[in-house]
């Protein structure tokens, strides 16, 4: 016998309905709790070091969580970007000056993000505005000119920490300092660098090369020297062993007896001599120097003299070409037999 059950469909239908109900409720609960239905607004920052970071880490201020961390990438330029977004009901906190902080655990177990908010009232930040973190130089002269509100912990090793902080920053600061410092120097020693120090070293290679130049050039110069010296020096020898030598051509010469000592010792008939000579040459230049005076003062008639004795060659010609036309004068004149030449010319010959 078959068991019934009257309006089965009707109570099966409920039940699945209920259940439809009840999984939608838990289901817009849980998106109420995971903050599905509200707006979240959007901010980037820049921090030194991805140490400690991750994605979804809680962003917190005075122990509130108000947001999270969205996005994290190295940049182009090697620095740590990071996007994170506010919950809508804290947006009023994002306020201008407004930094963000990472902080590591007293006991070195995680990190925390925190937002301190600027002083004073004001409109929130618009949506994706960048906020400095605490290590960058923006944040730094926040807080130095007072505008951010830091909140000082009861901690000594909190305090400790935020005292660490800025000195950790220095010191990074620092080291970047010394690395450039450290990589200028190089290039500049092994001649890379562009600027002065590096063109001062190169100045100086290229001096001390020219230097080296100079140096050898002079060394060889030298050498030469000393070598026409070391000649000289035989020569001078050469010529004190001639003159040591007492029947050589130089004591002949230089004697008392020999032919310098003859042809000075004349009386001073050579020094007449040469006088004389040199007196007839004073005349006979001043005589030039009368003789070329007198042609540049006859040089007008000299050049009338030539052009009219031109002249009278042409006209000459002119009348003893007439007369040798003239047929009554062809006959009268005889006519002289030429000479044969014994010498035959070499112009002659036939080639």
């Amino acid at each position: 016998m078959k068991f019934k059950i009257k309006y089965a469909d009707q109570v099966v239908g409920i039940f699945v309905i209920l259940a439809i109900i009840s999984v939608s409720v838990l289901l817009i609960f849980m998106g109420i709790n995971q903050r599905w239905f509200s707006k979240n607004y959007y901010y980037n920052t820049r921090f030194l070091s991805a140490d400690g970071l991750k994605v979804g880490m809680a962003i917190k201020l005075k122990g509130f969580q108000i947001g999270q961390i969205d996005k994290i990438s190295l940049s182009s330029r090697n620095e740590v970007e990071a996007v994170f977004y506010i919950y809508s009901e804290y947006i009023d906190k994002i306020l201008p000056n407004t930094i963000i902080q990472k902080t590591t655990n007293p006991v070195g177990i995680g990190s925390d993000l925190l937002i301190h908010p600027g002083k004073g009232a004001g409109e929130p930040l618009p949506e994706f505005s960048f906020i400095p973190s605490y290590n960058l130089p923006e944040a730094r002269e926040l807080i130095n000119s007072g505008a951010v509100d830091i909140p000082q912990g009861d901690s000594t090793v909190t305090r400790i920490i935020n005292q660490i902080d800025p000195l950790l920053f220095k010191i990074n600061l620092l080291l970047d300092t010394i690395t450039e410092l450290s990589s200028t120097v190089n290039k500049t020693i092994i001649g890379e660098d562009k600027g002065p120090a590096g063109k001062i070293v190169k100045n100086v290679e290229g001096i001390t090369s020219e230097l080296n130049k100079i140096l050898s050039e002079t060394s060889k110069q030298i050498a030469d020297l000393l070598a026409n010296l070391n000649n000289m020096s035989g020569n001078f020898s050469l010529m004190s062993d001639h003159l040591a030598d007492p029947t050589g051509i130089i004591p002949k010469l230089m004697g008392p007896d020999g032919s310098a000592a003859a042809i000075l010792n004349d009386d001073r008939q050579l020094y007449y001599q040469l006088t004389s000579i040199l007196e007839n040459l004073d005349r006979t230049m001043i005589e030039l120097n009368n003789f070329t005076a007198y042609l540049n003062q006859s040089t007008p008639q000299i050049t009338g003299i030539l052009e009219e004795s031109r002249g009278a060659l042409k006209e000459g010609t002119a009348v003893l070409e007439g007369l040798k036309n003239n047929p009554l004068l062809r006959k009268g004149i005889t006519q002289q037999r030429v000479q044969a030449d014994t010498l035959q010319s070499t112009r002659e010959e036939d080639f």
